[in-house]
């Protein structure tokens, strides 16, 4: 009675009387329970929230890919769960770039869970700064093995940790950069939302043709 792709976009607008609300809600909970940043009037919470809207809406169309190509249900959750467990082994946080094998490192580019994370790294960290006030969570470096005081040698281990002759406290991280350098996020905010829009668009698509053209029951 109605064509196939007018069936599938009213259902996707009507999933997103659902899921818009609880990205919200989620986004709202979990960004001030955390204490993320409030700079440039609120613009990182407008785009965390932008952005996990658009993760519900990418993960929804993803599951529904699966439902489409697979025979029965039971391949689609087999696929699904292989699939994410895959992307989320190769995103770059459990095991970072530098460490991917090259054989394999096509998963870290084609990952659609690691464009959509350092979105949200970045949106964070991005010309974020950090202190070690009172030395919490600083490390000591070592400035020399020993010295001369007087006619008595001081030598540097461990007992002159609050020597400053000998160590000096450090902070590991002073700023954002850091951390998103040591985790590969260089290619910046506009590629990170642009490759996950597209693949929202480039899933939604297929499913929209999936959804006419593909039927397991016939088959």
């Amino acid at each position: 009675m109605y064509k196939p792709w007018v069936q599938y976009v009213t259902n996707m607008l009507a999933d997103m009387l659902v899921f818009v609300p609880k990205a919200t809600v989620f986004a709202i909970l979990i960004y001030f329970m955390t204490g993320m940043t409030l700079e440039n009037n609120g613009i990182h919470f407008a785009g965390y929230l932008g952005m996990l809207i658009t993760v519900f809406w990418l993960a929804l169309a993803n599951a529904e890919f699966f439902a489409y190509v697979s025979p029965n249900q039971q391949l689609a959750q087999a696929y699904f769960a292989t699939i994410q467990t895959v992307f989320n082994l190769f995103c770059g946080f459990l095991i970072r770039k530098e460490n991917i094998p090259d054989w394999w490192i096509w998963l870290y580019y084609a990952n659609m869970i690691r464009y959509p994370l350092n979105f949200f790294n970045v949106n964070e960290l991005q010309d974020l700064k950090f202190s070690c006030p009172n030395n919490e969570g600083a490390i000591p470096v070592q400035l020399q093995e020993s010295y001369v005081d007087g006619t008595e040698t001081v030598t540097c281990d461990g007992s002159q940790i609050n020597n400053l002759n000998c160590f000096r406290f450090v902070c590991p991280i002073t700023e954002g950069q850091d951390v998103m350098d040591l985790y590969g996020m260089t290619e910046g905010i506009p590629v990170y939302v642009g490759v996950t829009f597209a693949l929202v668009i480039g899933i939604r698509l297929f499913n929209m043709y999936a959804c006419g053209a593909i039927n397991w029951v016939d088959k």
